[in-house]
């Protein structure tokens, strides 16, 4: 995961008080929609590779559907696609079905 912001000048700063910003306003919303795409394809690309694996999840809580959601050992969030009666601090074994570039989802391992 990244944290990107596009530039601006801080008050104060020599950079602010000594350089032109003179980089458009589109072209600096451009770069960063394209480094955020990059990540998002990098994540999702590294995140597929746990599809169809059993993996361990330590349940948090519910998502707004009421779906049981933890993390894994590694610390990727992982969703309980059909849960029933699984309470926070549970921990159960979820085969992973599906994934995204921020997390896992899955049914409980038979």
């Amino acid at each position: 995961m990244v944290h990107l912001a596009m530039y601006s000048p801080r008050p104060g700063t020599f950079a602010a008080s000594k350089m032109d910003d003179d980089v458009p306003q589109d072209e600096k919303l451009r770069r960063l929609n394209e480094l955020l795409a990059l990540q998002r394809a990098i994540a999702t690309k590294k995140t597929a590779r746990w599809i169809g694996r059993d993996v361990e999840v330590l349940i948090e809580g519910r998502d707004e559907l009421q779906r049981p959601y933890g993390r894994i050992r590694q610390g990727k969030r992982a969703i309980v696609l059909k849960g029933g009666d699984i309470t926070p601090g549970q921990l159960m074994n979820v085969r992973v079905l599906q994934a995204t570039a921020g997390q896992l989802m899955g049914l409980p391992a038979a």
